[in-house]
């Protein structure tokens, strides 16, 4: 089974390819949009966490694009992405606490939210479930949904087993789509 964990950072996983643009340990480095250095058909699924919002909106045709690419035909992506609702909601209610990020500065609710929902800055798109399913149904993927965490529908279950931040569930939307 070959698996790949792209935009790992500092989450490798034995039995995974791991691969990021910075380097963290992982096998690979090299930017998404500059092509994988893998074969057409290659990897049974793949797993994206907190990494597909760093790239700009004009960027993401060629990144979903690369992704899909490199899964053989009907292998599922999982993807979590953070969740701007959670993220204003804290905003709404003020919340600083849900707000925190490592090495945070700001002290009022509202610096703590601009810096929360743009991470310092590496994030450079936001999605809604509407919006992450409309952008992989327009660049050629046949099925994507929203999921909750740990769950799936692809029938190998493994592929959940690097969802991130347990403690902090509402903190990402998960999405699956399918090549």
């Amino acid at each position: 089974m070959r698996r790949l964990n792209w935009g790992s950072s500092f989450h490798t996983a034995e039995d995974w390819t791991n691969s990021d643009r910075d380097p963290h340990g992982q096998e690979h480095v090299g930017d998404l949009l500059d092509g994988l250095p893998f074969p057409d058909d290659y990897f049974d699924y793949a797993v994206s966490h907190h990494a597909l919002q760093m790239f700009a909106y004009q960027e993401l045709p060629k990144a979903t694009a690369e992704l899909r690419r490199v899964l053989k035909p009907s292998a599922p992506l999982r993807i979590s992405v953070p969740d701007p609702f959670r993220a204003f909601r804290a905003w709404q209610d003020g919340d600083a606490g849900a707000l925190v990020i490592p090495d945070s500065v700001e002290s009022t609710i509202g610096g703590k939210f601009s810096a929360y929902i743009t991470w310092y800055g590496t994030n450079k798109t936001v999605f809604t479930p509407e919006f992450m399913v409309e952008l992989f149904l327009r660049h050629g993927w046949l099925k994507v949904w929203e999921v909750d965490f740990q769950k799936t529908g692809f029938a190998d279950t493994a592929i959940t087993e690097l969802d991130t931040r347990p403690d902090r569930r509402k903190e990402s939307l998960y999405f699956e789509a399918y090549k």
